[in-house]
C-alpha cells in the first residue's frame, strides 16, 4: 500500500519530480569577442546589412546597473543595420535575428563605446544589453510586425 501511494505521489500530474528543469541559454562567443545568449529564436527571414529593424533594448553595466532602456522612452528605436549609427556590436548582435526574436549581448569595449567615459559608462566597459526586434523590414516589405 505504501508504495503505491508514493507511486502515486510520484506520478501525479504537476508534481514537482516529473518537471523539466528549464536549462538557460548557452552562450556563444563570436570571433569579435562579442557574446550572445538567444533568449527567443524565431522562424522566418532574418536580419542582414541594409535591412531596417524597430528594436527595443536596454543596455546595462555588469553590475546590473540600467544604463539605457528603449521600453522606459516609450518606443522601440529604428536602425538600417550598417547604416544607423549604434556601437558595433548592438549591429553584430541583431545580424541573423528574426522577428520577435530577443538576446542578450557581452559587448567588449572595443564593440562598445572604447575606452572613453560616455555618460554614465565608464570608459573601456564590457556592456550587457538585451535586445528584441520588433518589427523587420526586408527592403520594402515589413516581417513580422506586431
Amino acid at each position: 500500500m505504501r508504495a503505491l501511494l508514493l507511486a502515486l505521489l510520484v506520478l501525479a500530474p504537476g508534481c514537482f519530480i516529473l518537471r523539466p528543469t528549464p536549462r538557460p541559454p548557452e552562450p556563444q562567443l563570436q570571433p569579435s569577442g562579442l557574446v550572445i545568449w538567444e533568449l527567443q529564436e524565431t522562424d522566418g527571414p532574418k536580419a542582414a546589412l541594409g535591412d531596417t529593424v524597430l528594436i527595443h533594448y536596454e543596455i546595462m553595466l555588469l553590475d546590473g546597473t540600467q544604463v539605457d532602456s528603449s521600453m522606459d522612452q516609450g518606443a522601440p528605436i529604428e536602425v538600417v543595420l550598417g547604416e544607423t549609427e549604434v556601437v558595433a556590436g548592438i549591429t553584430e548582435g541583431l545580424l541573423g535575428m528574426g522577428a520577435s526574436a530577443r538576446r542578450k549581448l557581452q559587448i567588449p569595449p572595443d564593440l562598445g563605446w572604447g575606452d572613453q567615459p560616455v555618460g554614465p559608462i565608464p570608459g573601456g566597459s564590457t556592456i550587457l544589453a538585451e535586445v528584441e526586434i520588433v518589427e523587420l523590414t526586408k527592403g520594402d516589405m515589413a516581417v513580422g510586425a506586431q
